[in-house]
């Protein structure tokens, strides 16, 4: 979940420098539309900053819109360099964009000198891993090369070999580098997640327990995507979660506070609901929006004495005026669920369905799970199939592994109408845009 805190609009005439400023303070600072105005005025450090704003969207539109801002700020070598390197994450964890990106990339590289700074140098390195076929063996070990003589630790050299790694079908080595990197390189541990699948996080949680003695090792950012990681799983390591996040938490991450409750309501047996009530006002503390949306939920858990699914209706009402997004969400959870009658899987595609026109992806994602098998709704592999592979194709990973479990069950006949139908979103989706 995004956390989001409650602050005013960005001034009209506010300069990059100080938008900056700010966001180095408050980084959900409300800056876009101040930043777009610059970017159209060919400041090229704003588009690449709000470039890597739209590109960790769960929006569709603002993941297009992202690319040709990233080539703004890269601005033929002019501007930021890291823009590439950004468009190359972009295109490669987004699949319908890949190809489109590839094209791009192909021809903005002519305006990177590798050698001329040890910036130009780690650019290219993360073009080459994420699109591979965009350089040879020996242009990526003479890039690996430069980049290890002269980069200033935390060097990233195992995410590199890994990923280069993984390329060559080399599986088994790649992860055993991404184990590596995961002490100073967040990014190691999206990669690892991707390269086991579907088991990643169950995976993840074994490495975190051999490594709770060892956590003063790992850099903050790591052990805060470790946690939270490890929190969102579906396995009952409670002692290795816990530390992880305690220690995150103790830091100062929010978003870990949020994956800590949210794991405490999932397992409603084995904690009651006071630690969670008590962790929500901690949360209200430092992010208001997020204790409205957490009590919400814990007012849902049925085992809990606390139980009031019409306080948690009040409550996601409430939330709709800072988080229209986010209650929309919890709203056609409520739905499913049935907290304030039966089930009605019907009305949350309804919203579900809205908020696709609003072009969210996770929605697209929540319909293919409804088809796949909730109470009251028809189990439909066709339909099922064809909303996560759109979900798919736009960069969500849950999504992934649904679409690699339903392939085998689909006959021919069901996957020829799941890619028809499939096409048809697709279709729909682009036409919105």
């Amino acid at each position: 979940m995004a956390l989001l805190v409650c602050v005013g609009p960005v001034d009209a005439t506010e300069s990059f420098e100080s938008i900056s400023y700010r966001l180095s303070q408050n980084d959900d600072y409300l800056v876009d539309e101040r930043l777009q105005e610059l970017a159209k005025r060919g400041d090229s450090a704003a588009a690449k900053l709000l470039a890597d704003r739209w590109s960790a969207s769960s929006d569709y539109g603002l993941l297009k819109s992202a690319i040709d801002l990233y080539i703004t700020g890269f601005d033929r070598g002019r501007g930021d360099p890291s823009a590439l390197s950004g468009l190359a994450r972009l295109g490669s964890g987004t699949p319908y964009l890949q190809q489109n990106v590839r094209e791009r990339l192909t021809e903005l590289l002519r305006y990177l000198r590798v050698d001329a700074t040890n910036e130009n140098t780690r650019v290219a390195l993360d073009v080459y891993v994420e699109y591979p076929d965009l350089a040879t063996e020996q242009e990526f070990e003479r890039a690996l090369a430069l980049y290890q003589r002269s980069c200033e630790p935390p060097c990233h050299t195992d995410t590199y070999i890994a990923k280069r790694a993984e390329y060559h079908g080399n599986e088994s080595e790649a992860l055993l580098l991404y184990q590596v990197a995961m002490k100073t390189d967040a990014k190691a541990v999206t990669e690892y997640l991707e390269l086991v699948g579907e088991d990643g996080r169950k995976e993840l949680t074994v490495f975190a327990a051999d490594n709770k003695t060892g956590i003063n090792d790992f850099c903050a950012e790591c052990i805060d995507m470790i946690a939270q990681e490890i929190g969102r799983g579906d396995g009952e390591s409670d002692s290795t979660v816990m530390y992880w996040l305690d220690q995150s938490i103790s830091s100062g991450a929010v978003a870990s506070m949020v994956v800590k409750a949210e794991y405490m309501m999932d397992r409603p047996v084995t904690y009651n609901y006071e630690p969670v009530l008590s962790l929500i006002d901690e949360v209200r503390a430092i992010s208001p929006d997020d204790a409205v949306y957490l009590e919400s939920q814990a007012l849902l858990v049925y085992q809990w004495l606390i139980l009031n699914p019409p306080k948690s209706e009040q409550l996601i009402t409430q939330l709709e005026f800072s988080r229209p997004v986010q209650a929309k969400f919890a709203r056609a959870q409520l739905y499913v669920m049935g907290g304030l009658d039966e089930p009605d899987p019907q009305k949350a595609i309804s919203v579900y369905e809205d908020l696709i026109a609003e072009k969210k992806i996770n929605a697209i994602y929540r319909i293919g799970a409804l088809y796949d098998g909730a109470a009251g709704v028809p189990k439909d592999l066709v339909k099922a199939y064809a909303y996560a592979a759109v979900a798919s194709d736009l960069g969500n990973r849950q999504a992934r592994y649904m679409v690699a479990r339903l392939t085998p069950e689909l006959s021919v006949e069901q996957q020829a109408e799941a890619l028809q139908f499939r096409q048809e979103i697709m279709t729909e989706l682009e036409r919105s845009l």
